[in-house]
């Protein structure tokens, strides 16, 4: 008995450290994969840029950094993400903020970031990466729970047996290029197929949500760095299928309580609903038209002096 449990004990060991080891190593891979919007903007580093827009996909795909830049002469990055929430909003203009250099951060602000209604609120699996890092560990261990997250962090093999689905094809997808050709921005035509039908949502504010929007605040104030916020248009088609007045009283009163510069474009193409794909995003020619328009506005402002070098 004693000999089997000698065995059994080292066997366990033994599957313990390769797993863990084999863990690492692929957490070390998937942060490679630039395919990946996310893996893409923690990697970017010393780079200077006079504008970087956030938000969710009505950024990703909204706001286009070519048009900007060609016309006003700037270098602009776009880290808007599919399904971000507000979380994964700071989390990555942490990244950014602190690994490059960027004169004016303009925040998307509307009915999903407040409300936080996404299909993966957090994503959890992608942060996972970069728990190294004390403000990714403090969001994870707030977002997941404690016992959750330590669990993670101590059989790492765990999570990768979790989010398998979210991994497998992360390692052999790298291409960065997608990415940098199009400075962050995509544009759509074709509706994904779950966003073809919404059914009927009620959006309200949620206090996480609207805990970590003043925490990206924050962090642009501590790093210096010009803030404003911005609404991009909303379909006229949106209000058929959803309610979200109490997102928009929310947002108001932020901004005004807290005297923070804001841009409403909301209703820029009420009666207009030929420029949008979905009931949430433009489609290509619309996101070249409101470029061209945030562009103009954005012209209007005084860049930061900076330093020549």
């Amino acid at each position: 008995m004693r000999l089997f449990l000698i065995k059994l004990s080292i066997l366990l060991a033994t599957f313990f450290v390769l797993n863990s080891a084999f863990a690492w190593y692929i957490s070390d891979n998937v942060t490679a994969n630039r395919r990946s919007k996310y893996h893409w903007v923690c990697s970017l580093e010393a780079n200077r840029y006079d504008f970087a827009f956030v938000g969710s996909s009505r950024v990703e795909m909204m706001v286009d950094p070519h048009v900007i830049d060609d016309t006003l002469g700037t270098n602009s990055v776009n880290i808007g993400v599919s399904g971000g929430g507000s979380a994964d909003q700071f989390l990555l203009t942490s990244k950014l903020l602190r690994q490059n250099d960027v004169s004016v951060c303009f925040l998307q602000i509307d009915y999903l970031s407040i409300s936080n209604k996404f299909t993966y609120p957090f994503r959890d699996y992608i942060w996972l990466c970069y728990d190294n890092d004390p403000v990714v560990q403090e969001s994870l261990i707030e977002h997941c729970g404690s016992f959750r997250y330590w669990t993670w962090k101590g059989i790492p093999f765990l999570r990768f047996m979790e989010f398998a689905s979210q991994y497998k094809k992360l390692i052999h997808s790298n291409a960065g290029e997608y990415w940098e050709q199009r400075k962050g921005g995509q544009k759509r035509d074709v509706p994904y197929s779950s966003a073809v039908e919404d059914s009927f949502h009620v959006y309200t504010p949620n206090e996480l949500a609207v805990e970590y929007l003043f925490h990206t605040i924050e962090l642009c104030h501590q790093h210096g760095v010009r803030l404003i916020l911005f609404q991009a248009p909303v379909s006229p088609n949106l209000s058929s299928v959803s309610s979200y007045p109490k997102c928009t009283d929310r947002i108001l009163a932020i901004t005004q309580e807290f005297n923070l510069e804001y841009w409403d474009f909301s209703n820029l193409y009420e009666s207009q609903g030929d420029l949008f794909y979905d009931n949430h995003h433009l489609n290509s020619i619309g996101a070249e038209r409101f470029s061209k328009i945030l562009a103009q506005r954005i012209s209007t402002i005084v860049l930061p002096e900076r330093d020549a070098t």
